[in-house]
């Protein structure tokens, strides 16, 4: 979320819970406290999502990706941004609506007219290949083709 978004989240907090103010302090602090809160909550969901690029054990097994680190330890943003422009069109678009987007499978599989099993597939082998990339590792013979997805449909 960029700053001015949880600048307007954090003021429709302010009103939503204005009724919950107990006058026990000053309310200049009680409002810096919701955007505190706001903040960190932003914060804590944007984490998260980068937690995306950890391969669980069974997965390194069964597809020989090293170790991956989270990429916010040794990636600048635009690196990352520039990763995920270079991946097929399957699984970028699945990763952007899951990881950006928050969207879970069920809403990616209507949103692009596929099943929810593609939809974990394609965010698998974008994580599989992110991870290879930022571990230096390309090996184009494991890259699986991706299917084609109707870019004309409308939603």
């Amino acid at each position: 979320m960029e700053a001015e978004d949880l600048h307007q989240v954090g003021w429709m907090r302010v009103f939503d819970k204005l009724s919950l103010f107990r006058n026990d302090g000053p309310f200049g602090a009680w409002i810096r406290q919701l955007f505190v809160s706001v903040c960190l909550n932003a914060y804590q969901k944007r984490k998260s999502r980068l937690q995306w690029f950890a391969v669980s054990a069974e997965e390194d097994a069964a597809t020989s990706v090293a170790d991956p680190a989270p990429p916010s330890d040794f990636l600048e943003l635009e690196q990352l941004a520039q990763l995920i422009s270079k991946l097929p069109e399957g699984p970028r678009l699945v990763f952007n609506l899951f990881a950006v987007e928050g969207m879970n499978h069920k809403e990616i599989a209507q949103s692009l007219d596929i099943s929810e099993e593609t939809s974990r597939q394609q965010l698998r082998r974008a994580r599989i290949t992110l991870s290879r990339q930022i571990n230096g590792t390309t090996d184009s013979a494991q890259t699986t083709p991706t299917p084609q997805y109707n870019s004309n449909r409308k939603p």
